[in-house]
């Protein structure tokens, strides 16, 4: 669209050098060059973009000294260069250059803002040097070709008007023209004679005179063979850019609306005049003597027979151009589309910034679930137009925890598949947790902190004593009981050595388990201990004992012995050596808790 590309350009301005001094009675003009780019160091699309050109007095003035409408330029490689002041019904001002003060340029492109303003220099103060030499200040007697060039000078300062001029009384059978020898001033004079026609070097031309004081209806110009009669010619020179275009929504007939639409070619658009005259309604005239009827400065009229709208200004018709703009059906450089009058803000259309559907516009196309018009992921549309759902990889703000997408999972330390964080009571052990039973038990061998609350009750035995032997008791706590979880035995019970068998009873707890070369009978055979009887052997179990029971440990049974010491640290990370006792021995051993 071209709003966008507008926003978000770049504007830099070069005033050309006049190439030669500039005729007299040439209308003054100067060349302008800028670049104009899309953002991000590239340049804008090639095409035709109209631009408005404006000369202030200073700065920040709100009123332009000089300005001029180009619908078309040209601009290739992000480069443009248009002429100002070659469009004789709007001449630059070639007082504004007189004083040497600083002036400044802006350019608006298409509806934009004016871009930042440009100081003008040297150059174009030139235009007043152009216009200095008048006849009263010259001081060179070589560039006059008569006497009295200055005295005749003066009195032209006021302009012909048409009421001074007899009707058919200028013709070309009546009027002598002193030709030069040459082309440039000073010149040596030849004789006058009668024109044979009315082309000539230096005439006064029509286009000379003051806009509107000779009206060309009142004047007729009879040339050698037959008379010719010149007729007023409507002059097309307002331009207007497609933001003024849309004033022509407001175009009807009848009584004027309750507020006047503004129009204003000259300034900015906003105002209520157009040329220092009131906006009026438009108004309808079949052709050019109709039209004449509506003959006030600042009307609008439309005429049937050309299909064209003019604005009387200045005294003058002035025909209506309109660029292209956005909604007009046709797709122009800057423009993504344009579906006329079916462009609108809603689902599938081309916006109404000629800008065709995308994510992030705020408006749910189809293939899109959502769009909230910005690119934040954390709200409930995410990157892509889509729905934001937990495993997408982007945390939705105050639903979520945590999103790692494709890595979220029920291990250790990752974003849980509900994307929720790890936490101590999710049954997962997390890095900081030394356990996670995955309740909210506080007495159980893992409390709410995910801290074990675990004890290890063991006793080292000499197996050279014979059985009954009560080995030891884990005594009970009131308001509790206790809970078994793991039992295990080291030492004398390995793959050369008889069995080793203890009793566990008490409060409601009863149970064996062995160790050792032979299966002797018993509740859990946890088979053979380590290499060499060094290391240890377990099983898992659950066994809990009545509320402030204790439970008694008893070596009932064994039937060999040699000198096999366990030497080894458990699963709790305790760390023993029977070898230091010089006995052969056995360690029963057995994990509990309180709950």
């Amino acid at each position: 669209m071209a709003s966008r590309l507008i926003r978000l350009a770049t504007f830099g301005l070069a005033l050309l050098a006049l190439a030669a001094p500039m005729p007299a009675g040439a209308a003054p003009t100067f060349g302008v060059q800028g670049a104009l780019g899309a953002g991000g160091g590239v340049p804008a699309s090639d095409g035709k973009y109209p631009m408005t050109f404006r000369i202030y007095a200073t700065k920040d003035a709100t009123t332009a000294v000089f300005a001029e409408v180009q619908v078309g330029v040209n601009v290739t490689g992000g480069l443009f260069a248009v002429t100002l002041g070659a469009q004789p019904e709007l001449p630059l001002p070639a007082t504004a250059f007189q004083t040497g003060d600083p002036l400044w340029m802006g350019v608006q492109i298409y509806d934009e803002p004016e871009l930042p303003r440009v100081r003008l220099h040297f150059v174009p103060y030139a235009i007043f040097a152009a216009n200095a030499g008048t006849a009263t200040n010259a001081d060179n007697a070589a560039h006059a070709t008569l006497a009295d060039v200055a005295t005749q000078a003066e009195s032209l300062t006021k302009p012909i008007t048409g009421d001074l001029i007899a009707p058919g009384s200028l013709g070309a059978s009546a009027v002598g023209f002193t030709y030069a020898a040459s082309d440039s001033k000073g010149g040596s004079a030849l004789a006058a004679k009668v024109a044979e026609s009315l082309q000539c070097t230096g005439c006064v031309t029509v286009e000379m005179l003051a806009p509107g004081l000779l009206d060309a209806k009142n004047v007729t110009f009879s040339a050698v063979d037959p008379a010719i009669t010149v007729e007023a010619e409507l002059i097309e020179v307002v331009k207007l850019t497609a933001a003024l275009h849309a004033w022509g929504k407001q175009v009807g007939v009848g009584a004027p609306p309750a507020a006047a639409c503004a129009l204003d070619v000259v300034s900015s658009v906003g105002e209520t005049c157009i040329d220092g005259a009131p906006a009026l309604w438009t108004r309808l005239a079949k052709d050019a003597a109709g039209m004449d009827a509506f003959a006030t400065d600042g009307q609008l009229v439309y005429r049937k027979d050309t299909g064209e709208s003019f604005m009387r200004s200045n005294g003058l018709w002035r025909r209506l151009v309109y660029a292209p703009y956005c909604g007009d059906g046709a797709i122009e450089a800057w423009e993504e589309c344009d579906d006329g009058k079916n462009n609108a803000n809603a689902p599938d259309k081309c916006r109404t910034t000629c800008k065709k559907p995308t994510c992030g516009d705020a408006i749910a196309d189809s293939g899109e679930q959502c769009d909230d018009g910005n690119s934040a992921n954390g709200d409930g549309c995410v990157q892509g137009c889509k729905k934001a759902v937990c495993g997408d990889g982007f945390v939705y703000a105050g639903v979520e925890e945590c999103d790692d997408g494709a890595n979220n999972g029920n291990a250790p330390d990752k974003c849980r598949p509900a994307c929720t964080k790890p936490v101590c009571g999710d049954a997962i052990v997390d890095t900081g947790e030394q356990c996670d039973d995955g309740n909210k038990t506080d007495n159980d061998l893992c409390n709410n902190s995910c801290v074990k609350n675990v004890n290890v009750w063991t006793v080292v035995l000499n197996t050279s004593k014979a059985p009954t032997i009560v080995a030891g008791t884990i005594p009970g706590v009131v308001g509790k009981s206790i809970v078994i979880n793991r039992i295990g035995m080291c030492g004398d019970s390995d793959v050369s050595s008889g069995d080793n068998r203890f009793l566990v009873q008490g409060g409601g707890v009863d149970f064996s388990f062995t160790a050792g070369q032979t299966a002797t009978s018993a509740t859990h055979d946890l088979g053979v201990t380590g290499p060499g009887g060094a290391g240890f052997t377990y099983a898992d179990v659950t066994y809990t004992a009545s509320q402030g029971a204790s439970v008694t440990i008893t070596w009932d049974y064994h039937n060999d012995w040699d000198y096999k010491p366990c030497v080894a640290t458990d699963s709790e990370g305790n760390a023993y050596n029977d070898a230091s006792t010089a006995i052969t021995s056995v360690r029963p051993w057995i994990r509990y808790g309180y709950k």
